[in-house]
């Protein structure tokens, strides 16, 4: 039987300023932006030179967060080779998949995934995407076009592996939902094991999309909203348990 996957979620924070959602709070402040961009093609010199780099840091013994967290390698991201050295790299370790200057309000997810009794599931490999602060997944473009293009090439991306006891940490930017539409903020949130791979989206109970009626839909899609709080320090964090059944 393939597995279900249910996440029960606590998250952090009041919601952030319109003015760090671009278009997704304001769509008339600025020209819209296209719907689709094309999936990347060959390699450039300078994308193949900023990879080959990447791989020579991970030679070298750099994590993913280290890759991620540099702004010098934000061009590359959408390419294939990029993504699958961070794949290949992905520790049971905490992830940031930002860098620092990405535009947004911080988020810290904390979690544990767990199997039908409770017990926590150790080395599963988890793939988190979702779009920046202006509610798009690649640099110009809501959504990138080609058979999975969002899931294949989002911007924002990254892998980690889960703990002894299924625990995983990634910090990131809170998402906005998509600009022209009524669609929330979501992150994508999926389990990869050698039999199948798993998805589900998180919500917000902030989100002044996530009404009544959109709520409906949206969990009825096998989607969960978050509860929305802050730490001491005022930062969004998440707190998320991943349930397989």
């Amino acid at each position: 039987m393939p597995h279900k996957l249910s996440v029960s979620v606590m998250f952090g924070a009041l919601f952030l300023a319109a003015s760090h959602l671009g278009w997704a709070q304001n769509p008339a402040s600025t020209a819209m932006p296209s719907k689709f961009a094309q999936p990347p093609g060959a390699e450039t010199a300078l994308i193949g030179k900023l990879i080959d780099e990447s791989e020579a840091l991970y030679k070298a013994g750099a994590s993913a967060s280290e890759v991620l967290s540099n702004a010098k390698f934000d061009a590359a991201r959408a390419w294939p080779r990029f993504r699958s050295g961070v794949r290949r790299s992905a520790k049971a370790a905490p992830l940031t998949l930002v860098s620092q200057s990405e535009a947004g309000v911080q988020l810290v997810v904390r979690g544990r995934l767990i199997d039908a009794t409770g017990k926590g599931v150790p080395g599963a490999l988890v793939y988190v995407y979702h779009t920046d602060s202006r509610g798009l997944y690649a640099e110009d473009a809501i959504h990138v076009a080609g058979d999975s293009g969002d899931w294949k090439h989002a911007r924002l991306f990254g892998y980690l592996k889960t703990g002894a006891e299924g625990e995983f940490q990634l910090r990131t930017i809170r998402p906005a939902g998509y600009p022209g539409s009524d669609l929330p903020q979501h992150i994508h949130f999926g389990v990869e094991d050698e039999a199948l791979r798993i998805s589900a989206e998180i919500g917000f109970d902030d989100d002044p999309r996530l009404g009544p009626a959109a709520r409906v839909r949206f969990q009825s899609r096998g989607n969960v909203v978050a509860r929305v709080t802050r730490d001491a320090e005022g930062n969004h964090v998440a707190v998320v348990e991943v349930a397989l059944r």
